[in-house]
């Protein structure tokens, strides 16, 4: 089979409005018998027939064609490929809003992702940045509170009584060992660390997270009495 036709068949197999990523569809199949050129404007053809859509620099799709036109790919269907089903997580504000620490809006949509070759890449609204762990449920538990305590001083209108409720959620699954695991892969800073074991023995869980700690070293984060505090108010 001529490679032009192997790529449209290849092509085809896509279902409508999944995202394909040229530059590792052609890493993985047709980088030895194609030459980049050929195959970009094998692409860019399809393109201009209809038969494929932009959707971002580098990402296309095939269209999904109504009586009203071309309905691009949602934000929802294209963050599908980069977080569920082990494939990642989402950060930042879209996270605290599900989680309800804050009712600001995200101006964009942040992920983690271990569904990407790259250190990072933008499709659309969504920044995506390569993660290489399972993302099973207690990993992904573990990296939204880590990543909440590292932006903690940074997250606008704050809902304290939210966040003392997702402490006690993580508190009564805590797993050292995915703990662990997910410091050790996404290398968080100390005092995200000391805020974590502030908080998991201000509850009473027992942990050894003092081991990422300097004992000379003091930092920066809230109490949990004047977290308390605040969520009274």
């Amino acid at each position: 089979m001529k490679q032009t036709e192997e790529l449209k068949k290849i092509i085809s197999e896509y279902l409508v409005n999944q995202l394909i990523d040229i530059g590792e569809l052609y890493e993985s199949r047709f980088a030895e018998n194609m030459s980049f050129s050929a195959f970009t404007k094998n692409i860019e053809r399809y393109v201009v027939n209809g038969y494929l859509i932009r959707v971002a620099k580098g990402t296309y799709c095939r269209p999904n064609t109504t009586k009203y036109g071309i309905v691009f790919p949602s934000e929802q269907e294209m963050l599908k490929e980069f977080v569920g089903e082990n494939k990642g997580v989402v950060i930042g504000y879209y996270l605290y809003n599900e989680l309800n620490i804050s009712t600001q809006i995200a101006k964009r949509v942040e992920v983690y992702s271990n569904m990407i070759k790259q250190f990072s890449r933008t499709i659309a609204n969504i920044s995506i940045e390569k993660c290489n762990l399972q993302f099973t449920d207690e990993e992904i538990t573990t990296v939204r509170m880590l990543e909440i305590l590292k932006n903690f001083y940074n997250i606008q209108d704050l809902n304290y009584k939210a966040f003392v409720l997702f402490c006690n959620q993580f508190a009564e699954q805590y797993n050292e060992m995915i703990v662990n695991k997910v410091i050790e892969q996404m290398r968080y800073s100390k005092s995200t660390i000391a805020f974590m074991q502030h908080i998991l023995s201000s509850i009473g869980v027992k942990n050894n997270l003092k081991k990422y700690l300097s004992e000379s070293s003091t930092y920066k984060y809230p109490t949990m009495e004047q977290i308390y505090d605040l969520a009274q108010l």
